[in-house]
């Protein structure tokens, strides 16, 4: 055995004088740098997207800055050579993850039977994903999608450790909307959206929270890349037309359930046999927390009708709710939306909650 050389010896003396040894034996204090709970704000690495900052709890976040639908430093290609300009930030528990991008939207994938897209984004086929809303203000709507907000409105966004938080100011209002996955293994996302009144006088107000329905499963193919990719992407968009949607809206939970059901003639192997789709997928829910909704949506088509996204139909025209019965689930033809009222003093802030995803049971809702 060799003996310990000196450097060694040093190294050993230097860390006994850390881990106990001033004057009289007192424990000598760790430099703050040191200490794996305590970050600096610090900018360096921050690239061209945004800056490296310190969220309201001091753990790191990233403040994202671009303008990704003008600046080209945006763009990348993807494997099927197509110019793109989403980038994003991942959130999730033990259950789910959701992908929250630059544009404000927030796709939510689970892993429960395969691989499954709860809400993929398909601008082509109208489905925007979710994880956005609208502020209603008598003809005034504004929404929080990146690529629909009011023109020259600010719409912050920051990619935080277990959240997504966006802040858009216009006209009197500022509202500030965070969504996260608790800690665990429920199938949901919470969202938080804080709503404050700049003016002078009090507003009764609306706010609409949007979440899309599109299930999108990713089963397994020997050839994934370039242009075999968008044959195989197609087939697992077919595979919707497998079933039939229906929603009901519970009012006391104040929660929104669109569920698919196989349709007749379809061939489906028993639910506890293995397969490489979701035939069983379980029921979505959007639940308001804390305000009672006026209203509900489930028909897309009725939903934006001719206003788009922007500005849908049934928000402007003030349209009652409407649900969907044994439709065809192709092209993700459902939405999640609910439309509550907020009554604002000068000055004042309320926040409100939703809870989107897949608990085992409505009835699960409160306790979630």
């Amino acid at each position: 055995m060799r003996r310990a050389g000196p450097a060694i010896g040093i190294a050993l003396a230097t860390l006994a004088s850390a881990c106990g040894g001033g004057a009289g034996g007192a424990p000598v204090a760790a430099p703050a740098y040191l200490d794996p709970t305590v970050f600096e704000a610090r900018s360096e690495g921050s690239g061209a997207f945004g800056v490296w900052t310190l969220d309201g709890r001091g753990r790191p976040a990233y403040d994202y800055t671009l303008d990704q639908s003008t600046d080209d430093r945006a763009l990348w290609a993807n494997s099927r050579g197509r110019a793109r300009r989403t980038h994003w930030h991942l959130v999730g528990n033990d259950r789910v993850n959701a992908l929250a991008t630059n544009d404000g939207t927030v796709e939510v994938v689970d892993g429960r039977r395969t691989t499954e897209y709860w809400n993929r984004v398909d601008e082509g086929s109208g489905n925007y994903g979710g994880g956005f809303g609208y502020l209603v203000d008598g003809a005034r709507v504004a929404c929080t999608h990146w690529a629909d907000r009011p023109l020259d409105a600010p719409l912050d966004r920051r990619f935080e450790i277990g959240g997504f938080t966006k802040r858009a100011r216009f006209d009197r209002w500022e509202v500030v909307e965070r969504t996260r996955a608790p800690f665990g293994t429920d199938a949901v996302l919470l969202r938080e959206i804080a709503i404050t009144n700049r003016g002078d006088d009090a507003r009764d107000v609306q706010w609409v929270e949007f979440w899309d329905w599109n299930l999108h499963g990713i089963q397994a193919t020997p050839f994934a890349a370039g242009p075999l990719l968008d044959a195989t992407e197609a087939s697992r968009a077919a595979f919707n037309g497998s079933f039939r949607l229906r929603s009901a809206y519970d009012e006391g939970n104040a929660a929104l359930r669109v569920e698919a059901s196989l349709a007749p003639g379809v061939a489906a192997p028993p639910r506890d046999q293995p397969a490489d789709r979701n035939y069983y997928p379980a029921p979505l829910f959007l639940a308001s927390l804390d305000a009672a909704p006026f209203a509900h949506d489930a028909d897309q088509a009725a939903f934006f009708g001719d206003g788009g996204r922007a500005r849908p139909e049934a928000i402007v025209k003030g349209r009652g709710s409407t649900d969907v019965a044994d439709l065809d689930a192709r092209g993700g033809p459902a939405v999640l939306a609910l439309r509550v009222p907020v009554m604002l003093a000068p000055g004042e802030t309320k926040r409100i909650r939703f809870l989107f995803g897949r608990p085992d049971d409505v009835a699960e809702i409160p306790a979630l």
